[in-house]
């Protein structure tokens, strides 16, 4: 059986404990490759530790975004409707 890997997108401008499933992938690698060559994205430091792998992105015509990748059986649908455990989500102090 393989596994589905999913793109969580949290936004910086709706901190409202609600992500967004965007995209599904074959591997965790796949997953976070897709981010961090995207045209329309650029990673930004993030200082702050986490338990969990997040990167902070700055989004082009959006804003901030925080993105993890997650196997997919963990969740339901495409709308994650209660925060993620673990995952903190800290105020960028700037780009």
């Amino acid at each position: 059986m393989q596994e589905t890997w999913i793109a969580i997108v949290m936004l910086a401008s709706q901190l409202t404990g609600h992500g967004l499933i965007e995209k599904e992938f074959e591997t965790q690698e796949k997953c976070w490759r897709y981010y961090i060559n995207h045209p329309q994205m650029r990673r930004i430091n993030n200082d702050i530790p986490t338990s969990r792998p997040v990167m902070l992105f700055e989004i082009q015509t959006i804003g901030l975004g925080w993105i993890t990748c997650e196997r997919r059986y963990k969740f339901n649908g495409n709308i994650i409707n209660k925060p993620l455990a673990n995952v903190l989500l800290p105020t960028p102090t700037g780009k």
